[in-house]
């Protein structure tokens, strides 16, 4: 038995077997540090990209004391080229005004620019003409390209949802309402200041 064991030839095999062994481990261990720094590399340039790269968003805005009207702005940090939108005919088809479907139509298909915070703004009409629109479901398809890639989002707005913004805009319009009353009480006020400077000079 200990001639078996120290047996050169056996001392030997152990230490082979120990050292593959060794070997397979600082392999696996190797591996998974690789997967692991290859999945933080990825994960940094997903960050870096979703950081940098363009992002046009739409949105439904009223401006202007009543005009509603769909917001593009790239709000992203990458110009975004060959933007291209498309509107649901049938929304555009339902827009009172002529001049308003014929603005939705002309863009539609259309590949433009937008700069960095560039906004374009497409009219819908007055807020007035809110209730003759029978539709008010908008689905919006728009496809552009940045540095990175190229992205292809939809974006659905019901309008009904904003009937409520449509009756107030902002503070902007108090702000408004209360200038005119006031431009208002002062010539009323001139007016009587007036007659009584001419029935004074009469006298």
């Amino acid at each position: 038995m200990e001639k078996f064991l120290f047996n050169p030839d056996w001392i030997i095999a152990v230490m082979t077997c120990v050292y593959v062994i060794a070997t397979i481990v600082i392999c696996i261990f190797n591996y998974k540090s690789a997967k692991a720094c290859q999945e933080q590399v990825q994960e940094a340039r997903k960050q870096f990209k979703d950081t940098n790269r363009a992002f046009i968003t739409i949105s439904f805005e009223v401006v202007r004391n009543g005009l509603m009207v769909l917001h593009i702005q790239n709000a992203g940090k990458s110009i975004a080229k060959n933007v291209c939108i498309s509107v649901n005919q049938s929304f555009i088809d339902s827009l009172p005004h002529p001049d308003d479907r014929e603005s939705f139509n002309s863009i539609s298909g259309k590949i433009f620019l937008l700069g960095i915070n560039q906004s374009i703004y497409l009219s819908l009409g007055s807020h007035t003409s809110y209730p003759d629109m029978k539709i008010t479901e908008l689905v919006c398809t728009i496809t552009y390209q940045d540095i990175f890639e190229t992205y292809t989002e939809e974006t659905y707005i019901d309008l009904s949802a904003y009937s409520w913004k449509l009756l107030y805009n902002s503070p902007l319009d108090d702000i408004y309402c209360e200038i005119k009353k006031y431009n208002q009480n002062t010539k009323q006020i001139i007016t009587i200041l007036n007659a009584i400077k001419n029935k004074l000079s009469n006298s």
